[in-house]
């Protein structure tokens, strides 16, 4: 413990680089490297291959300690076992764009006005329309209870902002507008099914 807490404090004091920007195709497995330190100081690096597409760089400093990074290639840091993220499962949807109708642009108009898009996301799913950020019912004039959650989240967001949600109102996409309709309901085939 004391040990690895020496080693964390003396990283930090002689200010080992945090990362390196070396292409993989350049380290030939094992390989020893100098490195320069932020401190102005060389030291000598060794790469070794570890599993999973990782390489582990061993750095040997002056005082006899020695520092450990892992480097990795396409590895989820959140998961590492599986580093690909799994395919959404196709499901109905609840879609909602907001917009600011003055602010949107005629790209994003011609996306999200799409005939094609609305008419997919009616098809199949709960598609609640485009509405600008202060929605009321007439009658009530309140903001009705289904938009509710859309408008808060839209809020945090530029303008417009597209949002998918699934039965339990959890987030499953949201975005701004892609460049073409196409993509928008490729999107929707993603998360919504086809």
């Amino acid at each position: 413990m004391y040990r690895k807490l020496y080693f964390i404090l003396a990283s930090l004091y002689i200010g080992l680089p945090s990362c390196l920007n070396i292409r993989a195709d350049e380290i030939k497995i094992p390989q020893q490297a100098q490195i320069a330190l932020a401190d102005g100081s060389v030291a000598q690096a060794t790469f070794v291959a570890i599993p999973q597409q990782q390489l582990m760089m061993i750095v040997q400093l002056q005082d006899g300690h020695a520092a450990i990074f892992y480097l990795s290639k396409n590895v989820n840091p959140i998961n590492p076992v599986n580093p690909v993220d799994p395919e959404p499962v196709p499901q109905r949807l609840t879609i909602a764009i907001v917009e600011n109708p003055a602010d949107v642009t005629p790209q994003q108009a011609r996306v999200i006005q799409s005939r094609t898009f609305t008419e997919e996301a009616k098809r199949k799913h709960n598609f609640l329309g485009i509405v600008t950020p202060d929605a009321k019912d007439a009658k009530t004039n309140e903001v009705p209870a289904q938009l509710a959650p859309f408008l808060s989240e839209a809020k945090l967001h530029d303008l417009p902002w597209i949002i998918f949600t699934n039965a339990a109102g959890t987030i499953v996409w949201q975005g701004a507008p892609p460049a073409t309709a196409a993509e928008l309901i490729a999107t929707l085939h993603k998360f919504g099914g086809k």
